[in-house]
């Protein structure tokens, strides 16, 4: 059966009616089978049924070889042969001049023979590969590792490096661990697979994965189709079905992103997120249990090497700055954000507006680049099902994608409006 790695490849061709029918089958059969692909392919004819209804204005409609040909001006040679003609009856040849006619060829070869010194002569430069950032072992079962396009089959046992954009893929009976330089361990369940972005950025395509992930400096994020998972540095397991996003926590705190919304979840609690909707409540779980799975999952080297890892990690964490905001059981129409532009820094930063029993109410993503347009001051639209009548007050987070320290934080006032 056919990777999603080598279907992903051939998708546009398929829409546009290029593939043998042999190689059209194979992508229509794996389609029909993997939700991953079956999105992919979805999101490809919604781009294509854009563009062409953007540019159908300005199609070709008529072949353009006539109005070329038109342009291309015939030679007029009629004088030149009756110019040597002339010559040739009056015995008066114009002379052949050996000199003019070998030159061009010197200077080509000379050239040539110049070029290959000065090539022979050039100082090398040795192309720098991509930093490692980490390592993955199919432990059992079989994997595959795609790193720039080039997919390789994992052998058993045998650690495989991992850089910037390699995903890791394992099949039927599967079972893998990668190790990230950042002391961070993550076990993929079969049918799994994800794409490394940096080392605390990852993106869970299909399947389940289990995650220790380490405090440091910057946020780590689980991006899927569904939602968004950020941690500063616990254990947990991310499942992502057809339509669904199963997030557990064993230890510490994760926040579940989407769109607008997220819910906060702490040790032996669970979220169900259905078509990228935060519509159930958080529900207290056995966190154990339910990761039983990955407990057989180890490699001596990649666990050795995180203890190793986390004696020399930074402890510290992103920092947040929280405000609380008095609104008198008024109504809300609006939240001000304000900051010194003289301080920017280029993290990026996440709004979160909670109650007053701290029960998640609205997320808003500020990036570094919305900061430099509003020189200084953005104004948050409320959603009219909030009810702000009923609260007393309300509290305001601004987090950090990876400063940490409080002093580089830009934001000088947070406050409602009516």
């Amino acid at each position: 059966m056919a990777r999603c790695s080598e279907i992903e490849q051939e998708i546009q061709a398929y829409i546009d009616g290029e593939l043998e029918r042999a190689k059209a089958l194979i992508v229509e059969e794996h389609i029909a089978s993997c939700n991953h692909c079956k999105t992919l392919f979805e999101e490809y004819r919604k781009i294509n049924a854009i563009l062409h209804e953007a540019l159908y204005p300005y199609r070709l409609c008529e072949s353009l070889d006539k109005k070329v040909m038109e342009k291309i001006p015939t030679k007029e040679d009629s004088y030149e042969k009756a110019h040597a003609l002339t010559l040739r009856v009056k015995g008066e040849e114009e002379p052949s001049y050996f000199f003019t006619k070998v030159v061009p060829y010197f200077a080509v070869a000379l050239m040539a023979v110049l070029g290959t010194f000065i090539f022979m002569r050039w100082p090398s430069i040795k192309e720098l590969s991509p930093i490692t950032i980490g390592y993955a072992v199919i432990v059992d079962g079989e994997g595959f590792l795609t790193s720039e396009g080039k997919p390789n089959k994992l052998t058993k046992g045998r650690p495989y490096q991992i850089k910037a954009g390699t995903s890791v893929e394992t099949i039927s009976q599967g079972l893998c661990i990668v190790g990230l330089n950042d002391a961070t361990t993550i076990r993929l369940a079969q049918d799994t697979r994800i794409r490394v972005i940096t080392e605390r950025n990852i993106e869970l395509e299909k399947g389940k994965v289990l995650c220790e992930v380490s405090r440091g400096s910057r946020l780590f994020k689980v991006h899927t189709a569904q939602g968004q998972i950020t941690v500063f540095g616990t254990k947990f397991q991310v499942e992502l079905m057809e339509g669904k996003l199963i997030t557990t926590v064993i230890s510490g705190e994760v926040k579940v992103e989407t769109n607008s919304k997220f819910a906060v979840l702490k040790d032996n609690q669970q979220l169900v997120v259905r078509d990228k909707t935060i519509s159930e409540s958080v529900r207290e779980c056995d966190a154990k249990l339910i990761t039983n799975w990955a407990n057989e999952l180890t490699y001596p080297a990649i666990l050795e090497s995180r203890k190793i890892n986390l004696n020399g990690v930074n402890l510290s964490q992103p920092i947040s700055k929280v405000y609380v905001v008095p609104i008198d059981h008024k109504k809300i129409s609006e939240i001000i954000v304000e900051w010194d532009m003289s301080v920017l820094s280029d993290s990026n930063y996440t709004i979160y507006v909670y109650d007053e029993a701290l029960k998640p109410l609205l997320r808003y993503r500020l990036p570094k680049e919305l900061m430099t347009q509003y020189r200084g001051s953005l104004t948050i639209p409320v959603p009219e099902e909030i009810k702000f009548e009923d609260m007393g007050l309300i509290h305001i987070e601004i987090l950090s994608d990876d400063i940490d320290q409080p002093n580089s934080m830009p934001f000088t006032k947070v406050y409602a409006k009516s």
